[in-house]
C-alpha cells in the first residue's frame, strides 16, 4: 500500500508543478472573499470581475459585482492587457459588459478599505502584484 501513496504523491506533486495558476487556484464568489480577505492573503484565488486601468496610479484596477477590488499594477497575458486597454474602459469608467467580463486569477498580497472609490460605499481593495485574466 505505501509504494501506492508514495507514487500518487509524487504524480500529484508533479501535477502541481506543471499546472497552470489558474488550475490550482481558488474560483471564490466576491463575497466570500471580502468576507474574511486576509484568511487568503498568499494563496492563489480566482474571482469573476471586470479590470480597467487605473488612470493616474498607474496599473491597474478590477471590480466586481459587489464591494470588492482588486489592485495590480500589472495583468498578463498580453492579450488580456491589450483588450482592457483598448476596449474596456479606463477606472472613471468600467466596461461592465460580458465582453470585459473575465475570470480573475491573482494571489492577496494585502488588503485595505477606501471610501472614495464609489459615492456612499466602503470598498475591500486587496493589492496583487499581478494578475492573470481569462476571457
Amino acid at each position: 500500500m505505501a509504494p501506492v501513496v508514495t507514487r500518487l504523491a509524487l504524480v500529484s506533486g508533479v501535477l502541481a508543478v506543471f499546472l497552470p495558476f489558474a488550475a490550482r487556484a481558488a474560483l471564490l464568489d466576491w463575497e466570500t472573499l471580502a468576507d474574511d480577505p486576509e484568511s487568503y492573503i498568499g494563496k492563489p484565488v480566482e474571482v469573476i470581475g471586470y479590470c480597467a486601468e487605473d488612470g493616474d496610479a498607474g496599473g491597474y484596477r478590477c471590480s466586481t459585482e459587489g464591494d470588492l477590488y482588486i489592485a495590480t499594477p500589472d495583468i498578463k497575458p498580453d492579450f488580456a492587457k491589450r483588450k482592457i486597454e483598448e476596449n474596456c474602459g479606463g477606472l472613471d469608467v468600467v466596461e461592465r459588459s460580458d465582453f470585459c467580463r473575465a475570470k480573475i486569477s491573482f494571489t492577496p498580497r494585502s488588503v485595505s478599505t477606501a471610501k472614495d472609490l464609489e459615492p456612499d460605499k466602503t470598498i475591500t481593495v486587496i493589492a496583487t502584484d499581478i494578475a492573470t485574466l481569462k476571457f
